[in-house]
């Protein structure tokens, strides 16, 4: 898919989604749906494409947003494309910013059993946003870089990493790095 726009501003609104007969029932023919939703501090906005007949229905798609924040959780921006096919979601090429860090990240959900599996990388990742979405109080400053996976079901995760950290501080305590 092309890069997602925001169409908030177009003069025009963006293409309906065009239904065509194809064989036996009826399947979206390469068109692309536009949306955009308010999720807590930041818009999301997508495109999806609808392919197939409706019995065996794939559907694609891409975000945006700058930024997002769920809860504890935020990013100054995150992208990326995903596909469902076969009752998986497949996510491609997912990334996240928060200042100079990035986090990529690749993988599936399996919707029958929640069975996940996430590949993550990390490169210079704020330790400051890794302690929001812990919950913690204190001041922690520095970076991660890593590579890991989340994996097991979804309402049970499971995390594997290898984690480096550089110019380490708590509380305003400077520990370095490794």
């Amino acid at each position: 898919l092309d890069r997602v726009r925001d169409h908030r501003d177009d003069p025009v609104a963006p293409p309906a989604p065009v239904l065509a007969r194809a064989g036996p029932g009826l399947a979206a023919k390469s068109s692309v749906i536009s949306s955009s939703s308010q999720i807590r501090n930041g818009a999301v906005t997508g495109a999806v494409l609808l392919s197939g007949p409706f019995t065996d229905l794939r559907v694609e798609g891409s975000l945006e947003s700058r930024p997002l924040s769920y809860g504890p959780i935020s990013f100054d921006a995150v992208t990326g494309s995903f596909r469902v096919e076969d009752g998986v979601l497949l996510v491609d090429q997912a990334l996240g910013m928060a200042g100079t860090g990035r986090l990529e990240a690749d993988g599936e959900l399996v919707f029958a059993d929640g069975a996940l599996r996430l590949d993550l990388a990390a490169d210079r990742w704020p330790l400051e946003r890794l302690a929001q979405w812990a919950g913690l109080g204190q001041h922690v400053a520095g970076t991660v870089d890593g590579l890991g996976t989340l994996s097991g079901r979804l309402d049970a995760p499971a995390v594997a990493s290898r984690l480096t950290l550089a110019d380490v501080a708590f509380a305003g305590v400077p520990f370095g790095g490794g």
